[in-house]
This record gives C-alpha cells, sequence and structure tokens, in this order.
C-alpha cells in the first residue's frame, strides 16, 4: 500500500466515528439517504482527502519519526488546542444544518454540508493529526481517536483543551529530551 494510501485509511478510521452523528443527523433528515448520505460523506471526506495527500507529500521530503521533527509537531498540537481559532473550528464541527428533505437539491445539500462540516474538522483536528500522520504510528491512532470523539461529540467536549495542550507538550518534551 501507498503511504498516501496508508495515511488515507488512517483518516477514515480516525474520522469516520467522529462524523457519525452528522451522518445519523442527515439520514433522519432526508428522505433519499441512499444518496445524499453518501453524498455528505464524500464532501466531508474531500477536505481530509487534500489535507493527508499534503502531509504524505511533505513527509517525503523528511523522513518521518525524527524525534525533533515529532516534537515540534507535538509541541504545535499543543499550542493549537488553545488558540481561538481551534475554539471555532470546533463549534463549526458541532454544528449541521438541516438540508432539504427530497431530490438532487438535497443530494447536492448534503454534499456541500459534508464540506463545510469536513473543513470545519480539518480545522480541529489538523495539529492531531499531523502529529498521527508524522509519526506513522498506529498506537497514536486511539487515543487521539478518543480526544477527537469526546472533543466533537460530547458536550462538555471543549473541557478537553488545557489537558490535551498539556499532554502534548509534556509528549513534545519527552520526544525532545530522547
Amino acid at each position: 500500500m501507498t503511504a498516501l494510501g496508508a495515511g488515507l485509511l488512517m483518516t477514515v478510521a480516525m474520522m469516520l466515528p467522529t462524523c457519525w452523528p452528522a451522518v445519523r443527523y442527515v439520514a433522519a433528515n432526508t428522505f433519499q439517504r441512499e444518496r445524499t448520505v453518501p453524498a455528505f460523506l464524500l464532501g466531508f471526506f474531500a477536505p481530509w482527502a487534500v489535507f493527508t495527500a499534503v502531509v504524505v507529500a511533505f513527509t517525503r521530503w523528511v523522513p518521518p519519526g525524527r524525534a525533533i521533527d515529532v516534537a515540534g509537531v507535538l509541541a504545535i498540537a499543543g499550542l493549537w488546542q488553545l488558540t481561538p481559532a481551534k475554539r471555532a473550528c470546533l463549534r463549526g464541527c458541532r454544528g449541521v444544518r438541516v438540508p432539504p428533505a427530497y431530490g438532487w437539491r438535497a443530494v447536492r445539500a448534503s454534499g456541500r454540508l459534508g464540506v463545510r462540516h469536513g473543513l470545519a474538522c480539518v480545522g480541529s483536528c489538523w495539529a492531531m493529526m499531523l502529529a498521527m500522520l508524522i509519526t506513522g504510528s498506529l498506537l497514536w491512532m486511539v487515543p487521539l481517536l478518543l480526544v477527537v470523539w469526546w472533543e466533537k461529540v460530547l458536550a462538555r467536549g471543549r473541557s478537553l483543551a488545557r489537558p490535551t495542550a498539556v499532554m502534548f507538550a509534556a509528549l513534545a518534551l519527552a520526544y525532545a529530551l530522547s
């Protein structure tokens, strides 16, 4: 499997559980679920595919797993957790507009909704996903999936910002010292 294929598979595995509430919402509010749900998912994963392709292209120039690179990415992820932009993107991940109920308008609206939702999700989670993709380690997937899911799905998700920022800072320091 190519690096891009592996990155896309990791991204889909990480992000699909976090967008499931939005998928259920689209399915419950449209009559053509067999068209609107795939349109939403394609729209949602399009920004993630672009993000993953850019990261994979970047990692061809920088060998993955170097301690100083990983430490820098982890430090960036920790800082991003505390920014107002992260909070704004997280709000966008949680909000879903009602698409039209039927017809091609519903399919197009569901696709656009997926793109908007995907862009907000990339904006919210890019730093954590970058850390996972740069390290290339599957060990990061489950803990980061839990953090992303908690932030996006649970009502008190924003309360994770400081603890995860501290966690990323500690990991960055550990990598820098190793």
